[in-house]
């Protein structure tokens, strides 16, 4: 759950409440019109209280679910990245495994 407001009352168990500094890019979207959070975004801030397997496996599933592409996590990577924010450097990670696993050999070996 994302919220802006830092209130300090009891959450329910389970549930990682993410206090957002960077609030560029909070504005609900609107799916099947329900306000959810941006996907691109929450890619994002998953990396802050989550392992990379685990942003991976939400990057996985948005690629194929085509809520999001590759490149539009790498924009949103670049438009929240900056020194000391929590999430992008496990999204950076992710996305440049990624990159690796896509691309071809440099040779191939021959038997």
């Amino acid at each position: 759950m994302t919220t802006t407001k830092r209130s300090r009352g009891a959450h329910p168990e389970g549930v990682v409440v993410h206090h957002p500094i960077d609030l560029v890019g909070l504005t609900p979207v609107r799916r099947e019109g329900v306000p959810v959070a941006n996907p691109r975004r929450t890619l994002v801030d998953l990396g802050a209280s989550y392992s990379g397997a685990a942003v991976e496996a939400a990057l996985e599933t948005l690629v194929v679910s085509r809520l999001v592409t590759v490149a539009g996590a790498r924009a949103a990577l670049a438009r929240h990245a900056r020194p000391g924010r929590s999430g992008a450097g496990v999204l950076r990670r992710v996305l440049d495994d990624w990159a690796l696993a896509d691309s071809v050999p440099d040779s191939e070996v021959v038997p």
